[in-house]
């Protein structure tokens, strides 16, 4: 069976997790997910951060952080339940947070497709290439400095 890629965007608030716990939530994310869902599957999480003072739950300042992974289309919701459940105390666990500062997302592969073609039409046709480009130069840079993907969510 050929490998498959997930996507696994992390929004966070800047500085909130520092960059060894993050390779340690990433591990355990890949082992978690590929006990669920196979050993084909590899993780690819992407850091976006969030200035802290673009973060706000119920009117008051949030360091709340979200985190959006695929999952095979149509997957039962007693398996997804059960991953989510679990990704959620690994995540809870490692950073402290509490249920209040934690939501994830387990789209299916196709919603979460749907969703990334949608955020390419906000940027204008004639900048599209421009701004991917921009975006990959950053990622890129993030991951040979940082060893880990990152980028701003004012990209």
């Amino acid at each position: 069976m050929s490998q498959q890629r997930v996507l696994m965007v992390i929004l966070v608030l800047n500085g909130a997790i520092p960059t060894i716990l993050r390779k340690t939530l990433e591990k355990d994310c890949v082992r978690l997910y590929q006990h669920h869902f196979g050993k084909h599957h590899k993780l690819f999480p992407i850091w976006v951060e969030v200035p802290r003072s673009q973060a706000f739950l119920a009117a008051e300042p949030s360091n709340a952080t979200t985190v959006s992974i695929g999952v095979e289309d149509d997957l039962p919701n007693d398996i997804r339940h059960a991953f989510m459940s679990e990704f959620c105390k690994l995540w809870m666990t490692h950073t402290g947070c509490n249920k209040n500062e934690f939501m994830l997302t387990a789209m299916d592969f196709q919603a979460q497709r749907d969703l990334l073609a949608l955020t390419q039409t906000r940027i204008r046709p004639s900048r599209r290439l421009l701004a991917t480009l921009q975006m990959v130069g950053r990622l890129a840079k993030s991951k040979i400095f940082s060893r880990h993907f990152s980028a701003s969510i004012n990209l």
